[in-house]
C-alpha cells in the first residue's frame, strides 16, 4: 500500500501552486474522457475538482473559495461563447449559400411546372415509335416496350431506339451496379422509373403512375423545399444577429471574479509603499537639519593626523569622526 500525503501551509502561495495543478488536470482529462472542450467544464473529472477543494482549503479564506469557483465558471462561460462564436460563422457560411440554392430550386421547379402540364395533357396512353407508328393498345404498348428491354438487356451497351409519350421522350438503361433496367423520361427535365423486366409486368401503368402522380408530388415537394430554405434564411439572420446569450453573465462573473483578485492578492494595501517619482521631494525640517549636525558635527583639528598615534592613525580616539559620504 502507498500513502499519498498533500502538505499545504495555509496563508501562503501553496493554493496557485494548486490552481496550476488544477488547470493541467482539467485539460488532461478533457482528452481522457474523449469529451468537447467547449461542454466539458461542468462534468470535470473528479480529481480536478478535488485539487480544487484542496486550493480553497488552503488559503483558510471563503472569498477564495468563491474565486475558484468564479474561474471555473468564466473558463466554461468563454470556451461555451468560443463555440457560439464557431457557430456563428458556420451560419453565416450556409447563409451565403442559401441564395444560391433557392434560385436553382426555383429554375427546377419551373422546369417541374412545365413537365406537370404536359402530363396533365395526356389524355391517353399512345406510343409513337422511331419509325412514327403509333400504338394505342395497352397490350401491344407493353409488348413493344418488353421486347426493347430484352434487346436492352442482351446487349447493355447498344442504343435502342427512344419513343415518346406526349411531349416525352422514353429511352431505356441499365444500372450494372444494381442490375436494374429503367425507363428515362425526358420533358424539361430527366427522371428515372423503374422498368419491369417480365412479360406479365404492366410498363404502360408504371409510365402512367409517373406522369399522373408521381411529377405532381415531386412539384410540391420542390416548393415545400423553397418555403422551408427561405425560413433558413430568416432563422440564420436571427441567429447571426443574437448576442451570446449568457454574456451578461459572463461579464458579470469577470467582474466579480477582478474585484476578488485584487482583494485576495492584497494590491491596494501596498499602495502607499510605492513610491511614485511625480510627488514632491521630500524637504528637511529644520530641527531635522539641527539633529543631523548635532551627531555628525566635527571641527577641523579632526581632520588632522594625531601626532601622538604610533600607528600613524589619522584619527583621535576621543572624537567622533566624520561619516564617509
Amino acid at each position: 500500500e502507498v500513502e499519498i500525503f498533500n502538505y499545504v501551509t495555509e496563508g501562503t502561495m501553496d493554493s496557485y501552486l494548486y490552481q496550476t495543478v488544477a488547470n493541467k488536470a482539467r485539460f488532461i482529462a478533457q482528452f481522457l474522457n474523449n469529451e468537447n472542450v467547449g461542454r466539458s467544464m461542468e462534468d470535470c473529472d473528479e480529481k480536478v475538482l478535488a485539487y480544487g477543494e484542496f486550493q480553497a482549503q488552503a488559503e483558510g479564506n471563503p472569498d477564495f473559495r468563491r474565486f475558484i469557483e468564479l474561474a471555473n465558471e468564466i473558463n466554461e462561460l468563454t470556451m461555451l461563447r468560443s463555440e457560439y462564436a464557431h457557430e456563428t460563422v458556420m451560419t453565416q457560411q450556409k447563409l451565403e449559400q442559401l441564395p444560391g440554392k433557392i434560385e436553382s430550386e426555383k429554375e427546377k421547379l419551373a422546369k417541374l411546372s412545365a413537365d406537370r402540364k404536359s402530363a396533365e395533357q395526356i389524355k391517353e396512353i399512345i406510343l409513337t415509335k422511331s419509325d412514327g407508328s403509333k400504338l394505342s393498345d395497352r397490350k401491344e404498348i407493353n409488348a413493344y416496350l418488353f421486347s426493347l428491354i430484352e434487346q436492352k438487356q442482351k446487349a447493355p451497351d447498344k442504343e435502342i431506339p427512344a419513343v415518346k409519350i406526349g411531349d416525352f421522350e422514353i429511352t431505356l438503361d441499365k444500372d450494372s451496379f444494381i442490375n436494374e433496367m429503367r425507363f428515362v423520361v425526358k420533358g424539361e427535365l430527366e427522371y428515372m422509373v423503374e422498368a419491369g423486366i417480365s412479360e406479365k409486368q404492366d410498363n404502360v401503368q408504371r409510365i402512367a403512375n409517373f406522369l399522373e402522380k408521381t411529377l405532381p408530388k415531386r412539384t410540391e415537394e420542390s416548393e415545400k423545399q423553397i418555403t422551408f430554405l427561405e425560413e433558413n434564411i430568416k432563422q440564420a439572420e436571427e441567429r447571426i444577429a443574437a448576442p451570446f446569450p449568457r454574456e451578461k453573465e459572463l461579464t458579470e462573473k469577470s467582474l466579480e471574479y477582478s474585484e476578488l483578485e485584487i482583494r485576495l492578492t492584497d494590491v491596494t494595501a501596498h499602495e502607499d509603499d510605492i513610491y511614485d517619482p511625480e510627488d514632491e521631494p521630500i524637504v528637511e525640517s529644520a530641527e531635522e537639519k539641527a539633529e543631523r549636525e548635532e551627531i555628525y558635527s566635527v571641527d577641523e583639528d579632526d581632520l588632522k593626523p594625531d601626532t601622538n598615534d604610533d600607528d600613524g592613525n589619522n584619527q583621535s580616539p576621543n572624537k567622533p569622526t566624520k561619516p564617509k559620504m
